[in-house]
């Protein structure tokens, strides 16, 4: 009887060291992955999209998705431009609408709205074409038409 109890502890003890062998390697395996963002190609909405009235080849999108894109025209792609924003943007849903400055001979200035379809929104601006926002702290609620 002795020897039975010894041998079920021993079983025991070596499914829960294999248990913890696996669940202590789960985090080595996650460090070494790298995110990336998900290749948008299509089965999407372009819900806004804005040319600049002086600059060749600058184009803003916006998407159903979540974040607007600027045309990239040396690489034949849309980059994102939210994708930089602090995790506690996240939660607001997605860029409603953005827009050029008509007088920013440069392309530079961008407003853009985030959210406010469901959360109260804000609008932010960038000075480098949408590679960095600043928010705006003008809250903002988008009422929905037909929701």
């Amino acid at each position: 009887m002795k020897h039975r109890f010894q041998t079920q502890q021993s079983i025991v003890l070596t499914l829960l060291l294999a248990l913890f062998t696996v669940v202590s390697n789960q985090g080595l395996i996650a460090q070494n992955y790298k995110w990336n963002t998900v290749r948008v190609g299509g089965g999407g909405c372009t819900t806004s999209m804005q040319a600049h009235p002086t600059i060749e080849n600058l184009y803003l999108i916006t998407t159903d998705v979540g974040t607007p894109y600027r045309w990239n025209n040396t690489k034949q792609s849309w980059e994102g431009l939210f994708y930089n924003l602090p995790t506690s943007y996240w939660g607001k849903g997605a860029a409603a609408n953005v827009a050029f400055v008509p007088t920013d001979n440069t392309g530079n200035v961008l407003y853009a709205t985030i959210g406010g379809a469901w959360t109260t929104g804000t609008i932010l601006k960038s000075v480098d074409r949408g590679d960095n926002w600043t928010d705006c702290n003008l809250p903002m609620i988008r009422y929905m038409v037909n929701d």
